[in-house]
């Protein structure tokens, strides 16, 4: 009778382990995603920071994240990143506005790595900055990837999107931008 118990110990085991397993993996799909207006990132100048771009031809300067007559998106993003994966067409759409200029920051990633996702999945931004170190999480205030912040004409964060964007997100970003 004990042999028989412990032959289907391992097994019961086993069991209770992918039970939890799922559950934890069907948690992980509801990320909360939100636009956050009240943060404390909002309606400040933008963090300085010194990065070099994708292709290595220039850094990332205050000038690069501002535009006097565009609004500017920046969105980081990373080639592991499952969610960036699920925000991506939105990004393509969102690149075809002549009103948007769109930068991202690949996040703790590779250059390469980076280079040969945005190939796969198609280019969204007018230019890529590479933070391979996470030296941008905390001035900008990050808790991960994929974030979007809305900057507007003058230069001070005005919107900041956690989590995967959807069209409708940066609509909402957007067009709160641009009432004020």
């Amino acid at each position: 009778m004990k042999k028989r118990l412990f032959l289907f110990l391992p097994l019961t085991v086993l069991a209770v382990m992918m039970v939890l397993f799922a559950l934890v993996l069907g948690q992980g799909e509801k990320q909360e995603v939100s636009v956050i207006t009240g943060d404390i990132h909002i309606d400040r100048p933008l963090p300085t920071l010194s990065l070099p771009s994708l292709e290595g031809a220039e850094w990332m300067t205050q000038a690069a994240l501002s535009s006097p007559d565009k609004i500017v998106v920046v969105n980081f993003f990373a080639s592991w990143c499952q969610p960036c994966l699920i925000e991506h067409p939105s990004l393509l759409k969102l690149a075809k506005n002549p009103d948007i200029r769109l930068i991202g920051i690949g996040w703790r990633d590779k250059p390469d790595a980076l280079r040969q996702w945005l190939m796969r999945q198609g280019n969204p931004y007018e230019m890529v900055f590479v933070d391979n170190m996470g030296q941008s999480s905390i001035p900008w205030g990050l808790s991960g990837v994929p974030e979007t912040f809305v900057i507007d004409k003058k230069g001070r964060m005005r919107g900041h999107i956690v989590g995967p964007v959807t069209d409708s997100m940066l609509v909402e970003a957007l067009v709160a931008e641009l009432r004020s």
